[in-house]
């Protein structure tokens, strides 16, 4: 018979062995990481922002050269993987450029690939205009994303986009450019969640561009207009924006047509709240349109547009007013008040204004108090002239009392 002692002796020389043998049989990492290269899928890194700098060496992506695409980009450089298609797109993330004044710290072009640029920061790039330089540039290309980017002090466009298509432009920090975003031959984008702030020129600016979204962003602190729609920008949305302290208009829009602006804040810009030149069949509803130095809303030529259901109050001139050339427009249950000269404004033909609510204008009523009764009119012309002569007395006796 195998005694007990034999058999506790065999079951600790089988421990050993197995001890001795397990680290050299393959982990379940190890066997992780030989099915994920076996299935050619890389396993990502995780990285902190600006874990790449590139000053110096900026990033050109040419989709149509093989020397330049995305698949040599993600097979040589370690700031960029993926595949390109939806469910892997191409990234590239962590990435600083100061760009030294080129052309461009970031540039792709005729690309079809699914693509994001996610937590970069860009900077410095140059002043030229004939090249367009610009801290990203994306030209003629479809289907990507720029997330969390940090792009500032480039010296002409913070971000220029042309012929793009099925772009998302997502909660990223452009500010301190000459231009903020420039936008132009370019459909069916969105650009959600950015602040955009304290650019030399127009916060954003879109050209020739139609059926694009520009939902829940701060634009402010510019020096020129908030948003500026362009030479057929139409079928554009702008919703739940808040537009304030720009140095010009807050939204502008000319020769563009068919454009929702609805449920923004239009506060404190030195020029008009919105402005429409030249633009028909605009809808402006539920916005807030306070406080801006010219009028809350001005048409220039512009016909049947909606203007429903807005907060208009204290802007520097008119509520809202229509020019000569501006007919057919329908002005509905509005809420103006406080606004300098008066509620509403309307040289044109044929616009409907019913149902608004209009108190407080008070240069308007005093107006209309003053020039409705021809002796008090005369009685206040007579009043100003006599004190306004009385002071120009007692200020030349004084002058010649001080040089006696």
């Amino acid at each position: 018979m195998i005694s007990k002692k034999f058999i506790r002796k065999l079951g600790i020389v089988a421990l050993l062995l197995i001890s001795v043998v397990t680290p050299l049989s393959p982990t379940q990492s190890d066997f992780q990481a030989e099915d994920i290269n076996n299935n050619e899928i890389k396993k990502k890194q995780i990285r902190k922002a600006n874990y790449w700098d590139l000053t110096g060496n900026p990033i050109f992506i040419d989709d149509s050269d093989p020397t330049k695409n995305w698949t040599y980009t993600a097979a040589n450089y370690d700031w960029c993987d993926g595949s390109g298609i939806w469910a892997d797109p191409y990234v590239i993330e962590n990435v600083s450029i100061d760009g030294e004044e080129g052309e461009f710290c970031i540039k792709i072009q005729d690309s079809n690939a699914y693509f994001i640029i996610r937590n970069c920061t860009i900077y410095n790039s140059g002043p030229d205009y004939q090249d367009l330089d610009a801290g990203i540039k994306i030209v003629n290309t479809n289907n990507g994303a720029l997330k969390n980017n940090h792009i500032f002090n480039n010296k002409f466009y913070g971000l220029y986009l042309s012929y793009i298509e099925n772009l998302t432009v997502d909660d990223n920090l452009v500010e301190k450019n000459n231009l903020g975003i420039y936008m132009r031959n370019s459909q069916h984008n969105e650009i959600i969640n950015n602040n955009i702030e304290k650019n030399n020129a127009a916060g954003f600016n879109l050209y020739n561009s139609d059926n694009n979204e520009i939902i829940n962003n701060i634009i402010k602190n510019n020096k020129d207009y908030g948003i500026s729609l362009s030479s057929n920008s139409d079928k554009i949305l702008i919703e739940k924006n808040e537009i304030s302290e720009n140095d010009a208009t807050g939204i502008k829009i000319d020769d563009s047509s068919e454009n929702e602006i609805i449920d923004n804040i239009i506060n404190n810009n030195d020029g008009h709240g919105i402005y429409l030149g030249n633009s028909n069949d605009n809808e402006m509803r539920m916005n807030t349109i306070c406080e801006n130095e010219g009028n809350g809303i001005d048409f220039q030529d512009s016909d049947k547009n909606e203007v429903i259901e807005n907060e208009i109050s204290r802007n520097g001139v008119y509520g809202i007013t229509l020019s000569s050339n501006s007919d057919n427009n329908y002005i509905y249950k509005n809420t103006l008040e406080d606004n300098g000269l008066g509620c509403i404004a309307d040289d044109g033909s044929n616009n409907i204004i019913k149902e608004n609510t209009c108190s407080g204008n008070f240069f308007y009523y005093f107006l209309i108090w003053l020039l409705s009764d021809f002796v008090r009119f005369i009685t206040f012309i007579l009043i100003i002239t006599v004190s306004i002569v009385g002071v120009i007395i007692i200020v030349k006796k004084w002058k010649k009392k001080k040089l006696d």
